[in-house]
């Protein structure tokens, strides 16, 4: 695994992560995936990132632009490990989340 480019305590990175997805956009919303709701935890240990959103529908844009938007956004943050991000498909959304 790839070594950080900084250190950072694991909560910055959190945040850092969850300022990064601010940028994400859904192409057909033109909404960015925190304000949509669409990422419901962030974890990080030891440099690795990882997010939790729903389960996409079975089409659209969650199939490619979205997952890798989100993992290259991710990636910029420089306490972030580079190959350490994943996300978790978690339970499907609903208007609750």
């Amino acid at each position: 695994m790839t070594e950080p480019v900084l250190e950072m305590p694991d909560d910055l990175v959190s945040a850092e992560a969850w300022r990064q997805l601010e940028n994400v956009y859904d192409p057909e919303l033109g909404v960015n995936l925190v304000d949509l709701g669409l990422i419901y935890a962030i974890e990080v240990r030891s440099a690795r990132v990882r997010a939790g959103i729903p389960l996409p529908p079975p089409a659209g844009p969650w199939r490619d632009p979205i997952p890798t938007r989100a993992h290259r956004a991710c990636l910029l943050i420089p306490a972030a490990s580079q190959e350490g991000f994943d996300m978790v498909w978690g339970p499907p959304g609903d208007p609750e989340m």
